[in-house]
């Protein structure tokens, strides 16, 4: 795995990796266009299909089993952990608040 830290860095690695796919210039709006059309259209499989061709990474799932989780926890660094536990809770919090939001803009 390739940790890369840093606004710049992050930006000048997926640009190359968008240059190197060919998906740079004014494609990108219609190549993320068709990349929704074929996820609304084939569902999962297409992204087991774009995963594979994008990143290089074979997948059977999307879904992570349980047991590579605890796996993972467990051998990852407890600074990491605790802030990949804090990012999840926050993300959650946010995505409750949003749909509550949008449960209440519906009953106008």
């Amino acid at each position: 795995m390739r940790i890369v830290e840093g606004y710049q860095p992050v930006k000048e690695l997926l640009s190359r990796q968008v240059s190197r796919q060919g998906f740079g210039g004014d494609d990108k709006e219609r190549v993320v266009r068709d990349i929704i059309a074929a996820v609304r259209e084939r569902g999962d499989n297409v992204l087991i299909e774009f995963t594979e061709k994008f990143d290089g990474v074979k997948l059977t799932s999307l879904e992570v089993d349980k047991k590579e989780i605890k796996r993972a926890a467990r051998e990852v660094d407890a600074e990491l952990l605790t802030a990949l536990k804090l990012a999840s809770e926050r993300i959650s919090d946010f995505h409750k608040v949003q749909k509550d939001a949008l449960v209440r803009d519906s009953t106008r």
